[in-house]
């Protein structure tokens, strides 16, 4: 299930690079199905107890190898469509707008642990529209789909660079805000004793 999902996941990049339909909606297509296969094989090492380490490494290097070809063939599209920088401006921040949630929010539960329990209620506790609209995968892909089978992957590009860098500066504020206030606490504690 695993291989099926990465090679699901690595042909969008491919249909998108060509930018023109029906292309778009194969790459839409590929995208659900390779996005419903990692479920589903997650889910199943879930099931099995065969969930480790190394499947979650791997799954996330899947998740960075495809995400890596499926923007380089979106840009490339477009580019060949509209030949400006402006579109390899946009997939350079919208690539790396992904990239620094991920780091981000990586390494704020790696060095924080503490903290990422209460960021995380404070998210249930949020509108579910709001809570919905985090810059998560699952937001990516959706729009991503809908983009590639409406023909909208330049709209895209600017929704994920802007919008992406945008919750990506307020989400450091956020977690800043978060870690320095629950490592005071900490401070306080350990020098109160």
């Amino acid at each position: 299930v695993r291989f099926l999902s990465f090679i699901f996941y690595s042909l969008p990049g491919l249909f998108f690079a060509f930018g023109v339909y029906p292309y778009l909606i194969y790459g839409s297509v590929s995208l659900l199905l390779g996005y419903l296969l990692d479920y589903a094989d997650g889910q199943l090492a879930r099931l099995k107890g065969t969930s480790n380490i190394f499947g979650k490494w791997l799954d996330a290097e899947n998740t960075v190898f495809s995400r890596s070809i499926t923007f380089l063939g979106i840009t490339y599209g477009l580019y060949k469509l509209n030949p400006t920088s402006l579109v390899w401006i946009l997939g350079f921040l919208a690539v790396t707008s992904r990239y620094v949630f991920e780091l981000t929010y990586t390494y704020f539960k790696s060095l924080f642990p503490f903290s990422i329990e209460s960021f995380e209620e404070e998210k249930k506790r949020r509108n579910k529209f709001v809570r919905n609209f985090y810059f998560t995968d699952n937001l990516a892909i959706i729009l991503l789909i809908l983009a590639g089978l409406f023909n909208q992957l330049l709209l895209y590009l600017y929704f994920t660079a802007i919008y992406g860098w945008i919750f990506n500066i307020t989400l450091f504020i956020i977690l800043s805000k978060k870690s320095y206030k629950k490592g005071t606490e900490l401070h306080k504690d350990h020098y109160s004793n």
